[in-house]
């Protein structure tokens, strides 16, 4: 891919799974940081039930293939969700 086609501004989503106790305040952090630190709102969506163990954060950005990458690098070095990554 050129570099040109790596700063097309497009849609992304990216999951994060995150226990139940830490998974709002990770949301509304999460929704200041990209705002603050990549310029763009995103929308940060919490599912899943007050009561599950795991919930899912759904991180919807419209942004460059290079900035969602940034985006995910920092989310993944600033944030613990409490899970372990596990292998696919």
């Amino acid at each position: 891919m050129t570099d040109s086609a790596n700063q097309i501004k497009k849609p992304q989503d990216i999951v994060y799974w995150a226990k139940t106790d830490y998974v709002e305040m990770a949301a509304i952090n999460m929704r200041k940081d990209i705002a603050k630190y990549f310029g763009m709102p995103a929308e940060v969506e919490v599912g899943g039930f007050p009561g599950d163990d795991l919930r899912p954060i759904k991180i919807h950005y419209f942004g460059s293939d290079s900035e969602f990458r940034k985006m995910t690098k920092y989310i993944g070095s600033h944030y613990l969700f409490g899970v372990e990554p596990s292998g696919y």
